[in-house]
């Protein structure tokens, strides 16, 4: 049919139309490459600014998915031609940043860390950020991009789709970099943030299930590798190292509770504080590493993923009573606590809490190291099968 109407004499607007249902009928069959063509001639026969502007877009989107820089480039380049909506212009700026290819490779960065400077694009930031992680992760400046994704979701304020891509994209580089516990809390907060009809979803479920037995094991050789550390360690030692966690602990919670009196009312605060919440869970290395419990609370993957479930119920809530009373007063600006070690006093008892259940004596260390081996064939085996 569409063959057949090519060759009918049609005025420019329907000419138009076919050539957007000719793109569209490629596209719903994902051959990328052939949707172009009927695209840019959909473009020359198009009357208004704002369709050439939109087709454009789509165009520059159809070349990145070819990894055709230059052209996705030049596309973008013609959206700011045809003097579009604010929005459509923002987001075609964000592309030509991430598509730049000039000869100073530091111009692009320059101009996304300009704009996080300017007012205007003061609730875009989460959106800048995931761009500069983009472009860095182009020039396979991993470590960079990593940084940039992560601040993506630490200024997310209720973008959705953007956080599910931030965690794709921060999962696939654990992932690649064998990294596999942290992929698999990635691929985990992607799935409670994508949409189920999602074509990937599936295959990220697929991943995130074969990492599940892959992750414990290697929890496992990382907990009992720790405990052993320290057995093995003086008196002094072991008193250091513990003053010096809960020293974080303390710091932790008093600017957790300075946080949540400073951003009382304010939406975008207080999501940025769950936010830096999910981060601190996803990444740190305190003592997860060192206690093990089966109380629910205390596994990060089912905090975040109530952490995005509650927040999609009931928007950007603060942990308090009569939380549905909106309260009006903000403030976005606190110190940060600093606590002294030598103000903490700790009794053999709260060292030995502090620290876990390390092995006291040969015997407990054989028994870790056992957990060691068992936990390394399991992974032989389960590497074999599930990767």
């Amino acid at each position: 049919m569409i063959s057949r109407l090519e060759s009918e004499p049609l005025d420019d607007d329907l000419k138009k139309d076919l050539y957007l249902l000719k793109s569209y009928y490629f596209l719903d069959q994902k051959k990328y490459d052939e949707a172009i063509k009927p695209l840019i001639s959909a473009v020359e026969f198009a009357s208004s600014a704002k369709e050439k502007a939109r087709y454009a877009y789509i165009l520059g989107q159809l070349y990145e998915k070819q990894n055709n820089s230059k052209e996705a480039y030049e596309y973008f380049k013609k959206v700011g031609e045809y003097k579009p909506d604010y929005d459509l212009e923002f987001n075609a700026k964000l592309k030509l940043l991430k598509n730049y290819s000039g000869k100073s490779e530091e111009y692009a960065m320059k101009e996304l860390k300009q704009m996080l400077n300017e007012d205007k694009y003061a609730e875009y930031q989460d959106i800048i950020y995931y761009t500069m992680g983009e472009a860095q992760f182009g020039r396979n400046n991993i470590t960079e991009a990593i940084t940039n994704f992560n601040l993506s979701l630490r200024k997310n304020n209720g973008n959705s789709p953007l956080k599910a891509e931030a965690y794709y994209k921060l999962g696939n580089i654990n992932y690649d970099n064998h990294e596999f516990v942290m992929a698999k809390k990635y691929f985990d907060s992607c799935l409670v943030a994508m949409v189920k009809t999602d074509e990937r979803y599936i295959d990220i479920q697929n991943l995130s299930s074969n990492l599940t037995e892959i992750a414990i094991n290697l929890e496992t050789i990382t907990l009992q590798d720790s405990l052993i550390k320290i057995s093995k360690m003086s008196k002094e030692e072991q008193m250091a190292l513990a003053t010096g966690i809960r020293k974080k602990q303390l710091e932790d919670e008093a600017n957790r509770k300075n946080a949540e009196k400073n951003v009382s009312g304010n939406l975008a605060s207080k999501n940025q504080l769950a936010q830096a919440d999910a981060q601190m869970g996803l990444q740190g290395k305190t003592m997860d590493r060192i206690n093990t419990s089966s109380f629910f609370a205390y596994n990060e993957t089912a905090k975040q993923t109530g952490i995005e479930e509650f927040t999609k119920k009931w928007g950007n809530i603060r942990l308090e009573d009569n939380w549905r009373r909106y309260n009006k007063s903000s403030s976005d600006y606190f110190e940060e606590a600093k606590v002294s070690a030598d103000e903490i006093k700790l009794t053999d008892v709260e060292v030995n809490s502090i620290l876990g259940n390390y092995p006291k004596n040969p015997e407990q260390v054989e028994e870790a190291e056992l957990k060691i081996r068992n936990a390394m064939l399991q992974l032989g085996v389960l590497y074999r099968k599930n990767l």
